[in-house]
């Protein structure tokens, strides 16, 4: 076989397994989207895989005739000629040193960042052919060995070009991964981001993010923290129809937002709370205020029902009054964008009907003259009375009828001053 000739076959090997791993990545959750240096590092893992074939079938072939395959012509005189055995198994030494950078990358292999493991984020951004990439480079290196001790020069010269060429993105997740915080908190972010793309897996998501805020690290996280508003966001959208009054904001969805915050706020030292929901409020709001193209109508369900949900979750929390809570959204007004001010005029406003509620059941003092001074909005009476049913669950009559009178009580208070 001639040189020119082992070229094509490795080209055409390097094709056929370059499409079946770009088939694989089509199957699964693979980004579609890469930078240029990854798509060049990817195109690594199926030479080195076709480099590992190609070496196993040149053993083979000697194994069974004892004769090298390809005519090197001058080439195998002038250069692999000269080569020694003893020079191979020398460098072979050195480029074992690889098999130090797999154990570290496979000993880090579940260390998380961001909540995200080391294995995630190189499967998520070099694909599932480095796991194949590492399997070749051990049965690259265990036959370049055989061979050099068969005395094999050919064989034992194309195995150690694949070991040599599987170092590299070794190196490279190392260099880019396992030693570069910062990128691999961009990955992680990413990777939630990716997760939080199919709509029925959002609440699993946010629930999972939850789970990691006990960790300081990931609490005082910005784009943590941006993220897991995101898809807070992406939530409260997806709850909207304009074929109902409430545009959405049902009872379900309002325990479905409490539960979030109840979720959240488990994981948040006492001391930090307060200001870490203010935050993630916040978050939420600013990126409701920056979704382009969103219509005003949909943007307000969506601030309606993530005010109704943290009310209900303030609600349950026994360790303050009402009065304090109404207190604890005046401090949150001091600053954010329009959203984020008519989400709280609306939750301070709520808190003050819901004392009107209590009153009226007979629960508490005559309450304070609170003016309502939330923005008008056809369907806020409806999404407080859903937020008044989803916190009488009994069986209750007249509960309907006094979360309508509370409401407009409120605004009639305002409008007389």
């Amino acid at each position: 076989m001639e040189i020119w000739c082992a070229c094509i076959i490795l080209a055409l090997l390097t094709l056929i397994v370059s499409i079946g791993l770009k088939h694989h990545r089509k199957s699964g959750k693979q980004r579609e989207k890469m930078h240029f240096g990854e798509h060049i590092l990817q195109l690594l893992f199926p030479f080195h895989f076709a480099l590992t074939i190609f070496a196993f079938v040149l053993s083979g072939y000697w194994f069974c005739t004892g004769k090298n395959v390809i005519k090197y012509d001058s080439l195998w005189m002038s250069i692999v000629e000269r080569g020694t055995i003893d020079a191979l198994v020398a460098v072979m030494s050195v480029v074992g040193v690889s098999s130090v950078l797999l154990g570290w990358i496979y000993s880090e292999r579940d260390k998380l960042t961001l909540g995200k493991s080391q294995v995630d984020m190189i499967h998520y951004k070099y694909g599932f052919g480095y796991a194949g990439s590492v399997i070749a480079h051990f049965v690259s290196s265990a036959l370049a060995i055989l061979m050099l001790k068969c005395t094999a020069k050919e064989a034992a010269l194309w195995a150690f070009f694949a070991v040599a060429w599987g170092c590299f993105p070794q190196a490279q997740i190392c260099l880019m991964i396992a030693m570069n915080r910062e990128h691999r908190e961009s990955l992680a972010v990413q990777l939630w981001e990716q997760d939080s793309s199919i709509s029925k897996e959002r609440v699993d998501v946010i629930r999972n993010m939850s789970e990691y805020l006990s960790d300081t690290e990931v609490r005082y996280n910005t784009r943590y923290r941006d993220t897991l508003g995101t898809v807070i966001k992406d939530w409260l959208l997806a709850q909207y129809t304009e074929a109902v009054a409430s545009r959405g904001i049902n009872q379900n969805g309002i325990k479905m937002v409490s539960a979030f915050f109840r979720k959240i706020v488990d994981k948040i030292p006492e001391e930090e709370r307060a200001t870490y929901e203010e935050e993630l409020l916040k978050s939420v709001c600013d990126k409701l205020n920056s979704e382009k193209n969103l219509e005003e109508d949909r943007q307000n369900a969506a601030a309606l029902l993530l005010g109704c949900g943290y009310i209900r979750f303030l609600y349950a929390q026994a360790k303050e009054e009402l009065g304090k809570q109404i207190n604890r959204t005046v401090y949150f007004h001091q600053h954010g964008n329009k959203v984020y001010q008519n989400c709280l005029d609306w939750m301070q406003d709520m808190l003050c009907a819901l004392e009107w509620v209590l009153f009226l059941k007979q629960q508490t003092v005559v309450p304070r003259n609170a003016s309502g001074k939330s923005p008008e909005c056809e369907y806020a009476e409806t999404a407080f009375v859903q937020l008044i049913l989803s916190l009488w669950e009994e069986k209750d009559s007249d509960i309907e009828e006094i979360a309508k009178i509370s409401w407009r009580q409120l605004k009639i208070g305002g409008e007389q001053e």
